[in-house]
């Protein structure tokens, strides 16, 4: 299991990380909101008691990135509070196709990212 604050903390404070991924074409896909709806949609969908404990939160951010891609191969991610607003609706198929090969990398080998061998 990945713990969630290592991971996102490794992420954010890695410079090097973020350049050598090709941050901004990744950032043109993946905005802050876009993460937040797919968080928001999962919330309603998981309800079982224990699901978002701490203990499970790793559990929970793959399941979340393993969603991200799903709407990123389909290109529609709905808008949690207006969901005939599709989030990916400006983003080209190149950007798409980008964003999705990135997640892959990161969830084909996580630990390589978090630099934990």
């Amino acid at each position: 299991m990945v713990s969630v604050y290592p991971t996102m903390y490794t992420l954010l404070s890695n410079p090097s990380y973020m350049k050598s991924r090709s941050l901004r074409s990744f950032t043109s896909v993946v905005l802050c909101f876009t993460p937040k709806n797919v968080l928001f949609w999962a919330l309603e969908e998981i309800t079982w008691p224990g699901a978002w404990d701490h203990d499970r939160l790793g559990d929970r951010f793959l399941g979340l990135t393993f969603r991200l891609l799903v709407y990123l191969d389909e290109g529609y991610l709905p808008q949690y509070f207006c969901p005939a607003v599709n989030l990916l609706e400006d983003c080209t198929d190149q950007q798409l196709d980008f964003a999705s090969q990135s997640i892959r990398e990161f969830l084909s080998n996580p630990q390589s990212y978090l630099g934990q061998n």
